[in-house]
């Protein structure tokens, strides 16, 4: 049973925007569904400031620009970082630096890559939660003077890697709650008003939707399961 208790006219009301961050004229996507940001981790001293980042297919290493700065081989990483107003990347040839945000994208789309540098069993999880479909993205921002590293993937992939409840939990109950996260996501993605100014959608964690993305996916198919069946 589901009891609304109050009204919530600023979420019925907020307008939809159409001056939120698009992927760049160089990538192609399947736009039939929404392309969601996630933004997944907050780049501080849990990884020494910094991502180490590779692919399970060839990939290639971006600017924000468009502009391509590497073409890296399958499982090769590269390790990135925000600092003294640049980007830094270490493609393994020493840093380089740049005024474009890094985009990591692999050739074969909806691909996995891994955040080598990250291990999420050291926070108490059961798996290292680090592989994420699609594209990551390496961002600052002004706003709260952070870099995140953001998860751009279709939406329904999206859901598929969410941990907001477990694999075993009733058919029923994970289809509506899957319903429920695909509004909760659709209405950020169309309006932009929670996180827009750190140019993403909505985090990966319990303040928007708890999302692991790969690792939940391969452990949790009949969550996938009801995404498919839910789909839309």
């Amino acid at each position: 049973p589901v009891e609304v208790t109050q009204n919530a006219p600023d979420a019925l009301n907020a307008p939809v925007r159409n001056d939120l961050p698009t992927p760049p004229a160089t990538e192609h996507f399947d736009m039939n569904e929404p392309m969601l940001r996630v933004g997944i981790l907050i780049v501080d001293g849990e990884t020494n400031n910094e991502v180490k980042v590779s692919c399970e297919t060839s990939w290639k290493l971006m600017g924000g620009d468009g502009s391509l700065l590497a073409e890296l081989p399958a499982r090769k990483a590269v390790t990135a970082l925000y600092k003294q107003s640049r980007y830094w990347f270490d493609r393994g040839n020493g840093f380089e630096k740049t005024q474009n945000f890094l985009r990591f994208v692999p050739d074969e789309p909806n691909s996995i890559c891994t955040v080598e540098n990250l291990d999420r069993r050291n926070r108490g999880s059961d798996r290292p939660y680090n592989r994420y479909r699609n594209v990551l993205e390496l961002r600052y921002n002004s706003t709260k003077s952070r870099a995140w590293l953001i998860n751009e993937l279709p939406m329904e992939l999206y859901l598929k890697g969410l941990g907001e409840t477990s694999n075993v939990s009733h058919m029923e109950y994970q289809k509506a709650l899957i319903t429920a996260a695909r509004t909760y996501a659709t209405y950020h993605f169309e309006r932009g008003t929670k996180r827009g100014k750190e140019f993403f959608h909505i985090t990966g964690y319990a303040d928007d939707q708890v999302y692991r993305g790969y690792d939940q996916e391969a452990a949790s198919p009949r969550i996938v399961q009801s995404v498919e069946d839910t789909r839309g």
